[in-house]
């Protein structure tokens, strides 16, 4: 919930988050894709540049752009309180 408003995405941003919190920089997926996926330090350093967190609300909503800023920021401000609890909660 942002404010009074339920975040109707909750549940995929943060499946979107595990992505990134389940593996350090240095592993890969066990696919055939040898790219090392972000780890949640290198991810959450980025979260004070406000073009990384537009990217990632792209990348989550792929209607952002369309939104009004008041929708843009709920969607920024969910996006960013989803990084908090998960890095806030890194050691369980």
């Amino acid at each position: 919930m942002v404010g009074n408003v339920e975040c109707k995405h909750s549940k995929d941003m943060m499946k979107w988050f595990k992505k990134f919190t389940m593996y350090d920089n240095t592993e890969t997926i066990a696919t055939n894709s040898s790219e090392p996926l972000l780890g949640l330090h290198s991810v959450s350093n980025r979260f004070s540049d406000p073009k990384f967190i537009d990217n990632v609300c792209i990348s989550y909503r792929h209607d952002f752009g369309l939104l009004s800023e008041d929708e843009q920021n709920k969607v920024r401000f969910e996006c960013k309180e989803w990084m908090r609890a998960i890095k806030n909660n890194e050691p369980y």
